[in-house]
């Protein structure tokens, strides 16, 4: 049950921005898609599978608090779901990089810096569920670095694909930190409610016992009045 639990938290925590921050996405998506449209019909099938991707994400977390009311089984479900579109946006994410790539240099420059940003983003929205965050940096990241290599086979290909995979690994660290630190603050929240609870016990024993205390002494005063 604590399992259960937790994992729905982190999945709130998870979808509470998620219908935003996947229709920004569309967003994004869509300005680099102006920019690439120039550059062959691959970037026509790279924003449909984008705007796809995206909406669905954007569906499961607004949908996601009514199923977890109604049935939590069910919604403690919508972290596999959520893993396999993040895969999808990955590996689209990197197919992307080669079209890039055979556009020319600027072009590929361009791809890599939105490419870049998107993954940051992914790991400051996604760290909740550390699956997704890990899914999202090494189905997308691996692709460009590849893409540097092939466009410049030399010296310099090699040097940016070191640097894009090193930056993977930075993000990574960056998102196990933030889960920590997530899991350190609920397990904190926890306790606290804990010590209120326990808190409230007590003072609801003393408030008790001082009543008991009140109508025993008054009863004390009318023994002994009634004595007089």
């Amino acid at each position: 049950m604590a399992e259960r639990a937790d994992s729905l938290w982190q999945l709130d925590y998870l979808f509470t921005i998620a219908g935003v921050s996947w229709l920004i996405h569309v967003g994004v998506t869509f300005l680099v898609y102006v920019a690439l449209v120039d550059t062959g019909p691959w970037a026509h099938l790279w924003f449909a599978s984008m705007a796809v991707f995206s909406l669905a994400m954007s569906a499961l977390g607004w949908s996601f608090r009514p199923v977890k009311e109604r049935a939590p089984h069910v919604a403690a479900r919508f972290g596999v779901v959520h893993s396999i579109l993040t895969v999808g946006v990955g590996l689209t994410w990197a197919s992307g990089t080669f079209g890039a790539s055979a556009a020319g240099s600027e072009i590929l420059l361009f791809y890599t810096l939105c490419l870049g940003g998107t993954a940051l983003g992914a790991v400051s929205s996604q760290h909740a569920l550390l699956r997704s965050c890990f899914l999202s940096i090494w189905s997308s990241i691996p692709g460009l670095s590849l893409a540097h290599l092939l466009h410049s086979p030399g010296v310099q290909g090699w040097v940016s694909a070191l640097l894009m995979l090193l930056f993977a690994v930075m993000l990574s660290v960056t998102a196990l930190r933030l889960h920590r630190f997530l899991l350190e603050n609920h397990s904190l929240t926890e306790q606290l409610s804990q010590k209120v609870a326990e808190l409230t016990k007590v003072t609801g024993r003393l408030e008790d016992a001082t009543q008991i205390a009140l109508d025993a002494e008054a009863a004390k005063s009318r023994l002994l009045a009634q004595a007089s």
